[in-house]
């Protein structure tokens, strides 16, 4: 997506249930630059709508994530109401992406997630200290 690009999905049945997650999760690669990132999301029978939600502020190596609880605040909802309705079986009908400004960037992998994806560099960073701290104890 470049500058004013989005993306959408929107499901001819009654919604995906993502009752078993807590949130979303992508990959980017690219650079917003001075643009931003933003998430719209549509619970079916328009339950919830989610408009505008800056998705851009959660990127960080390369990653983004963010709960269904930030949604909530993010648009106004008393918090909870994401997740309640998608417990009822209230399922999304639809979910997209945009970028603003002179963003460029590509979108992989994104995904209902229960914990947000750890950048590789997090992951180096544990199996150090780790290695570390079985050191120490020897």
């Amino acid at each position: 997506m470049t500058g004013n690009a989005g993306l959408q999905y929107i499901t001819d049945s009654p919604g995906f249930n993502a009752s078993g997650y807590t949130g979303f999760s992508l990959k980017v690669d690219g650079s917003l630059g001075t643009g931003g990132l933003y998430l719209g999301v549509l619970g079916a029978d328009l339950n919830f709508i989610a408009l505008d939600v800056d998705f851009g502020s959660t990127i960080s190596n390369g990653y983004a994530w963010i709960t269904f609880a930030q949604i909530d605040a993010a648009v106004g909802n008393d918090p909870g109401t994401l997740q309640a309705a998608l417990n009822e079986g209230i399922g999304f009908v639809g979910i997209g992406l945009y970028t603003t400004g002179n963003a460029s960037i590509t979108v992989d992998d994104f995904e209902f997630r229960t914990s947000a994806v750890p950048a590789p560099g997090a992951i180096s960073l544990a199996a150090a200290a780790g290695l570390a701290a079985s050191r120490r104890r020897r």
